[in-house]
């Protein structure tokens, strides 16, 4: 069963953050630098009683700090058409501290294990760039009755670069092998009309447009496929769990293929 802690600390954040921002004509440009510091962060503690039952109860944990910068170039949507372009670069530490995940009565024989890595770790952030461009048709378009009127076409385009110093990011081989990219781009058309006081809309949606695939090094491999993936570059997968078990083409990426998706609005 779970009991409150009267002693419990609120979770506290406290952020910064410097910009500039100058309009050249209608462009606007924006530099920022923040920071943010993550304090009394709350875990589950099991405490262990004198007839070696136990109870949960929360406490406060780890904390944290952020800083980066962002620079981004945007052009306000008008008439015709709008976008933006924004690069994020940050990293910090994340570190452990707090109260114990397990308390134990005194001359208690339970055993428990503590953390070994306890103390301040760099937490690295994979730098993004995102693109965004959202094009307009005027209102009054008459060409073919006005079908044509009206019409948002938007595209969303997102590149995360891979980190040498993020595990999951590496293959470790006769060298370090970095993956790819993570790349991601959504397309949208969208329709409006209006009838009386009422505004439907139709859009259709796609998304990962490109059908980009986001590689998974975190795979089983046997030393055999293992070779196979790096002499590859990444482009060839295990045909086999090392258990001897078919292996699923789900396991190969990280993300979804491209997808379609049609809707329906209505604004009044």
């Amino acid at each position: 069963y779970n009991l409150g802690n009267r002693n419990l600390k609120p979770r506290k954040t406290v952020q910064y953050e410097l910009g500039i921002e100058r309009n050249f004509s209608g462009l606007i440009v924006d530099v920022t630098a923040f920071y943010k510091d993550i304090t009394n962060t709350i875990r589950d503690i099991r405490v262990i009683t004198l007839d070696n039952g136990f109870y949960i109860t929360t406490g406060n944990a780890d904390y944290a700090d952020a800083k980066g910068v962002e620079i981004a170039i945007r052009k306000p949507l008008t008439s015709v058409w709008g976008g933006y372009l924004n690069y994020t670069w940050s990293t910090g530490i994340a570190g452990t501290s707090g109260d114990p995940e397990v308390i134990i009565p005194p001359d208690s024989p339970a055993q428990i294990k503590y953390p070994s890595d306890i103390g301040d770790i760099i937490v690295y952030d994979p730098a993004r760039l995102k693109f965004g461009l959202v094009v307009m048709t005027p209102k009054s378009f008459s060409w073919m009755a006005g079908l044509f009127s009206n019409i948002q076409v938007s595209v969303d385009y997102q590149i995360y670069y891979p980190h040498e110093r993020i595990p999951s990011h590496v293959l470790v081989a006769e060298h370090k092998m970095i993956r790819p990219p993570d790349r991601n781009a959504d397309v949208r058309i969208r329709k409006d009309f209006v009838w009386k006081k009422l505004r439907p809309a139709f859009f259709i949606e796609m998304r990962n447009a490109f059908n980009d695939q986001w590689v998974n090094l975190e795979l089983p491999f046997d030393s055999k496929s293992r070779v196979d993936f790096i002499n590859s570059n990444m482009s060839v997968f295990p045909q086999q769990h090392p258990s001897g078990g078919p292996f699923p083409d789900i396991f190969q990426y990280r993300n979804l293929p491209r997808t379609f998706v049609l809707g329906v609005a209505l604004g009044f």
